[in-house]
């Protein structure tokens, strides 16, 4: 399933969604974000799903750096986004 958005110029385009592709089988999802002009790549990030328990058998969402793969264009960069979007994601596992 794909998702595709239009670009909001009032936000920074590293931080401005352009596709979310979820791909159910392999269980990640794959964000694209809007590529600035002067730029010939865009940042992309991947969400892998995390385990529901952890070695010790503890239940619920077990999020570690390894559910989590990004190629960030610019050097300075917020991660507000990063940390919002795990948390939706997260949720929507729940």
């Amino acid at each position: 399933m794909t998702e595709r958005y239009s670009r909001d110029v009032s936000k920074h385009a590293d931080d401005d969604i352009a596709e979310v592709v979820y791909h159910v089988v392999d269980e990640r999802t794959q964000v694209t974000c809007h590529r600035e002009d002067s730029k010939i790549s865009a940042t992309t990030r991947e969400f892998i799903k995390p385990s529901l328990t952890d070695d010790k058998g503890s239940s619920g969402v077990v999020w570690n750096v390894n559910n989590y793969t990004a190629f960030l264009v610019s050097v300075v960069f917020s991660f507000s986004y990063t940390r919002r979007f795990r948390g939706a994601y997260l949720k929507s596992l729940s």
